[in-house]
């Protein structure tokens, strides 16, 4: 088969760029030909001047013309889209629909519901922009706490949605879970076109026990990810060694606040690189998982099942689903802290085996690459039906 994929890449890399990279090169080792379609965000720079300045915003002239040359010329059997804002566009579905290409688009979060895509504001869930207007998104300035951005990313969206567009000129949507599946009917989107398929790890070779020698966070430091919470917990689980694994906008805030604490035994590892990231999961004990939005699907909870890691996460969200709570980790609620504080211990001081083993049986069978290729190329024929 040959298969276009189109994405857009984050100011900040996360799990979606990795998803990207992880599905093009599985696709490629199982003999189909890939032909990436990528974009930088060129409107993350300086604020909404440069949104003021872009005709290109609502719909690309520029991404148009050289998706529907590239169509032409390679002729895939299927386009898939993962993130287009804010330089592709949909403007890309109307370049496949003008050749002839059928299109998926991959729902990594929120975004034709909430102006941030994350449900999240004020440091907790909120579906105001679902439940009463797209303008709370705009009166509560919801991306980049700004009036005028969030008003051209709120108009952006409703524009296409009175367009039409997502029930137009795409053929299959995919979800990594249940949860954002049903989110996403419930604004209207037909159930027999969106399909569930998890994000895929591809692990590179066979991982020994976890040694547990310390509890793990890998991920980005921004207020939704709730590693505040986190070390508000930890403050008091001073026999619970933490390295956190990441960067972010907050790692100057978080790296101070365990200074001025005296926490000692919470270390800051900072973005890493994957030695690092491989010793770290092989050494954990397990992974903690703080979200305090709703996570579409944090893929480091798949990667963890591979390296036979429990997870501790927010019971909140796609999270539910994901983590069988007293078999491959444990829940709390993200509204406690204290309730992440006795969880922590409790998975502390308990012989992990029997958990570790399930988790490793939970990657294999649900998340494997190829299970993951299965339902990924299962999606691509129903889309080209």
């Amino acid at each position: 088969m040959r298969i276009l994929i189109g994405h857009n890449r984050y100011q900040w890399a996360g799990g979606e760029d990795a998803v990207v990279q992880t599905e093009s090169q599985l696709l490629e080792d199982s003999g189909h030909q890939v032909q990436l379609f990528e974009a930088e965000n060129k409107f993350a720079g300086d604020g909404f001047k440069k949104i003021l300045a872009a005709r290109d915003f609502f719909w690309s002239r520029s991404s148009y013309r050289r998706l529907r040359a590239l169509l032409h010329a390679f002729k895939p059997d299927v386009a898939h889209f993962h993130n287009i804002y804010f330089s592709l566009t949909p403007s890309v579905y109307d370049a496949c629909h003008d050749e002839g290409v059928a299109v998926v688009q991959s729902l990594h979060n929120f975004r034709m519901m909430c102006a941030n895509a994350l449900f999240f504001r004020d440091g907790h869930v909120c579906e105001d922009c679902l439940n009463k207007s797209p303008l709370e998104g705009i009166i509560h300035r919801c991306y980049r706490n700004s009036f005028m951005a969030s008003g051209a990313v709120t108009t952006l969206t409703a524009y296409h949605r009175w367009r039409k567009t997502w029930m137009k000129r795409v053929d299959m949507f995919i979800t990594a879970t249940e949860f954002t599946r049903k989110k996403y009917i419930d604004i209207g989107l037909p159930p027999e076109k969106i399909a569930v398929k998890p994000n895929v790890f591809s692990p590179q070779g066979d991982f020994v026990r976890p040694l547990g020698k310390f509890a793990l966070y890998v991920g980005r430091l921004s207020p939704e990810k709730g590693v505040r919470q986190l070390l508000e917990a930890w403050g008091s689980l001073t026999h619970i060694p933490l390295k956190i694994l990441g960067d972010g906008p907050l790692a100057g805030e978080l790296k101070s606040l365990v200074t001025q604490k005296g926490l000692a035994h919470i270390e800051f590892l900072g973005r890493g690189n994957s030695q690092k990231y491989y010793e770290c999961m092989q050494e954990a004990k397990f992974l903690v998982i703080p979200s305090q939005c709703y996570e579409n699907f944090p893929r480091i909870a798949v990667e963890a099942f591979a390296f036979g890691l429990p997870v501790l996460a927010s019971r909140l969200g796609s999270l539910v689903e994901i983590i069988e709570d007293g078999l491959s980790g444990f829940l709390f609620d993200p509204r406690d802290p204290a309730d992440l504080t006795a969880r922590a211990d409790h998975i502390w001081k308990m012989d992990l085996s029997q958990m570790s083993a399930r988790a490793r049986w939970v990657f294999r069978e649900r998340y494997s690459p190829a299970v993951n290729m299965r339902q990924l190329l299962s999606v691509y024929e129903k889309a080209r039906a």
